[in-house]
């Protein structure tokens, strides 16, 4: 079954699948480079010459450790190092299951890897030397990248941005940041001993990537940035990140411009995050209390999860503190539905409503007033086959011819759904925030509509069919990187290549010129399409393809749930009641979304036969 409220976990999972198809980035020895010789606020740092004249630095520490009793406190300012530090190698990824975005080139499924000293950044600039930094006439745009993957996969390694730096004039940071249970997580016990607010928030993968930006205002001048200019990009679980840091008060000032891919706006309660599943305010499978009941479980104090709650309620904040700070990493993430990345159901609450560094009210309704988000020029868009890059791993859409080659089962259904519900995250992570925020804000909102799906098309394979313009396409596009970037080289040929190359340098050319003057307007190179903002007379978001596909034009497309409830009613295509019903409950019935969207009445009587056949618990299973 595949569960909805894991959909941005399990991006990083089906990545890996891809990776069968792939080829990992060739390694090339880095040697220090002359010039790149910079000095921060910790100590010196040497770099190396990476691709397209720009310097590189890896591995530079922005907070201490959060180790040992750092272990769920907000982070600490790094500590300084004597002599010159080599920044050429990329540092630990935060603990999480191997995938491919994991940053680690060997793994198996259910493997834990990484480290709990996982606070490191990379820095890409065009080549300067200090001298040519120091005499510089105008600092140049930042933009700080912000990984994917579910908040529970991902690393900075997995992205180069020497493209984007050298193309653009831009410098561009990366950053790795907690994940999953070490990235969020709340209890009583641990706020009872916490040193100020941010400790007490929960919300410790958020505070890395706020330390992250002081980080960039502190030391982004030496490598030729403007600390007064920056923007945050992210996709997926990174675009999520951006809106909430588009809605925190601690972030306020540190980000100047926002670009978010295809993430979501999804926040949880404190109540969600912390309660027991049979609370009178149920926890999540994977609230906080629930977790010390696995561990407890795990450790052979209690046979069953009724005693071990009862165990729990009976201890004090102190020993709780002690349970959970005295557990190795493995044995933290060794409780039912984290076995392997596989399993979906790995879900951790993230994101907390602490009231401090986020909002109690959801993010949607703080942004329908500036006094009360950072108000900042914001870009935001889906890719148009989004859900595609899921379905690919549902066997009840594809199956795997030998074991290894995808198969569409049935390709009108599988293309069905995948509209459906593309269209849905659109409306989710795209129009309705962007009408909010122009109505707030103004008219320095940007959308777009990404659709290049020009992938090879084989009797064999049929990536064009398979995976179209899903989810997290696009990055490999916005870096300029087709070779040791995201690894989605199947999807790349000899035919395809002048049309996404050029559609690449529009996208570099958008993202720059949006981190220069907070508008894409027609790119740094001034050569393409206008691209209004949202509620222009010409369109609201702009559609990003090749000459073949339409090209780059403004669309007026704009989908929201009402309208997407009146196209399916009346959906001839859907012959089978059973699949009309199946595809209102995998819309509507979504905990995720920002309203609740289920009508009984309107789903009893959908369709020539309604639905009152197929009760919504037992149809979910379907999928």
């Amino acid at each position: 079954m595949m569960k909805k409220i894991a959909i941005l976990t399990v991006i990083g999972v089906l990545l890996s699948a891809l990776y069968l198809f792939a080829s990992m980035p060739e390694h090339v020895a880095r040697l220090q480079a002359s010039g790149s010789e910079r000095r921060i606020d910790t100590g010196l740092l040497v770099g190396y010459s990476d691709r397209n004249d720009t310097h590189a630095w890896r591995g530079i520490p922005y907070a201490k450790p959060p180790v040992g009793d750092l272990r769920w406190k907000a982070p600490r300012s790094p500590e300084p190092w004597n002599g010159m530090r080599e920044a050429l190698a990329d540092g630990s990824p935060c603990v999480q299951f191997w995938s491919f975005i994991s940053g680690m080139e060997n793994g198996v499924e259910g493997q834990l890897l990484g480290s709990e000293d996982c606070l490191y950044l990379n820095v890409w600039a065009p080549q300067m030397t200090q001298e040519e930094v120091t005499q510089q006439s105008k600092k140049l745009p930042v933009m700080m990248w912000i990984p994917g993957g579910g908040n529970i996969f991902g690393t900075a390694s997995t992205y180069a941005a020497h493209h984007l730096a050298g193309s653009q004039k831009v410098i561009v940071v990366a950053l790795n940041y907690r994940l999953g249970v070490l990235g969020w997580f709340g209890h009583p016990a641990l706020r009872s001993i916490a040193e100020s607010l941010p400790d007490a928030s929960g919300n410790f993968g958020t505070l890395d990537i706020i330390q992250g930006l002081t980080w960039v205002k502190n030391n982004i001048s030496a490598f030729g940035g403007d600390p007064d200019n920056v923007t945050i990009f992210g996709e997926s679980a990174g675009g999520q990140n951006v809106f909430s840091l588009i809605g925190s008060e601690p972030a306020s000032g540190l980000f100047h411009r926002a670009i978010v891919q295809s993430g979501y706006m999804t926040t949880t309660p404190r109540s969600a995050a912390e309660n027991f599943i049979d609370d009178e305010s149920p926890g999540l499978a994977l609230s906080s209390r629930e977790i010390i009941n696995h561990l407890l479980i795990f450790d052979g104090q209690a046979p069953d999860r009724a005693t071990a709650k009862s165990l729990q309620q009976g201890m004090s904040g102190a020993e709780i503190v002690k349970l959970l700070r005295s557990r190795t990493k493995e044995q933290l993430f060794a409780y039912p539905g984290t076995l392997a990345p596989g399993q979906i159901d790995y879900q951790t609450p993230m994101l907390l409503r602490d009231g401090f560094v986020l909002p109690k009210q959801h993010l949607l309704q703080r942004f329908t007033n500036t006094e009360l988000y950072n108000s900042v020029p914001v870009m935001l868009g889906s890719n148009l086959d989004e859900s595609k890059l899921i379905m690919a791993e549902d066997p009840q859409h594809v199956t795997n011819l030998l074991g290894l080659i995808p198969q569409i089962i049935d390709e009108e259904a599988y293309d069905r759904q995948a509209a459906y519900q593309s269209q849905q995250w659109k409306a989710y992570a795209v129009d309705e925030p962007a009408s909010v925020l122009y109505q707030s804000q103004g008219n320095n909102v940007f959308a777009y509509r990404f659709d290049w799906d020009e992938a090879p098309s084989g009797w064999l394979l049929d990536f064009q069919k398979l995976l179209g313009a899903a989810h997290g396409v696009e990055i490999d596009f916005v870096f300029g990187d087709f070779e040791s970037g995201f690894p989605f080289d199947m999807l790349y040929d000899d035919q395809n290549a002048p049309g996404r190359n050029k559609l690449s340098q529009s996208m570099m050319d958008y993202w720059g010129e949006f981190a220069y003057r907070g508008r894409p307007g027609t790119g740094v190179s001034g050569k393409n399409n206008l691209w209004l903002p949202w509620g222009s007379t010409e369109g609201d978001f702009n559609v990003l393809d090749t000459h073949s596909g339409g090209g780059i034009r403004m669309s007026r497309e704009s989908l929201d749930n009402k309208k997407i409830k009146q196209q399916l009613a009346s959906d001839t295509s859907i012959e089978s009641q059973e699949e009309l019903c199946r595809l209102y409950v995998l819309l509507f019935a979504n905990p995720e979304q920002n309203v609740n969207l289920w009508n009984s009445e309107e789903y009893e009587n959908l369709g020539a036969q309604g639905c009152a056949n197929y009760p919504r618990n037992e149809i979910s299973m379907y999928n």
